[in-house]
Formats: structure tokens, C-alpha cells, sequence
């Protein structure tokens, strides 16, 4: 089961650092494996990773505001207002 991750950074240029840490295969110590997906949404990294992850990343980042959810949900399971965010998100791409 996957777990998403939302971390609200300082700044746009914190989340795009986070960003670029997660590219090197860890984020703040943790090894991200290879079923992790993170991207920076303006001044918020979205993580998706297992719920295992998520429990050993939230305090590491606890300098910043964090949410998870577990049962993330997938582009064919998505509501409406899911829906409607994500054509946002493929809008402004």
C-alpha cells in the first residue's frame, strides 16, 4: 500500500532543493527505493512512497508542516475534485 506525502517548504526554492535530493535516491537520510515518486509543487514536495517511507520521513521533516494519507489515490480512482486538479496540474504543465 502506497502513502502520499505532503511537506509545505519555506520556500519554493526549499521544495525544488528537496526535489533535487530525492533525485539522488534519499530524502533527509531515507533511502527512497525505487517505488518512490517526488515532485515540488511550488513551495510543497509531494512524496508518494510506502507507508513505511512516510512514517520514517515525518519526523525527520517535522521543521515543516506535513500531511499523509494512506491509500493514495491512482489516476483511474480518481474523484471529482481529484479529477479536476489533477487537469489543473496538466493545464499549467
Amino acid at each position: 500500500m502506497s502513502a502520499l506525502l505532503c511537506i509545505e517548504c519555506q520556500s519554493v526554492s526549499a521544495a525544488n532543493a528537496y526535489e533535487a535530493e530525492a533525485a539522488t535516491g534519499s530524502l533527509a537520510g531515507v533511502d527512497l527505493g525505487t517505488t518512490s515518486d517526488v515532485i515540488a509543487v511550488y513551495d510543497h514536495l509531494v512524496v508518494r512512497c510506502t507507508e513505511n517511507r512516510a512514517e520514517t520521513l515525518m519526523p525527520l521533516l517535522e521543521s515543516v508542516r506535513s500531511y499523509m494519507t494512506s491509500d493514495a489515490p491512482t489516476v483511474t480512482k480518481l474523484d471529482i475534485g481529484q479529477a479536476m486538479f489533477y487537469a489543473l496540474g496538466k493545464m499549467d504543465a
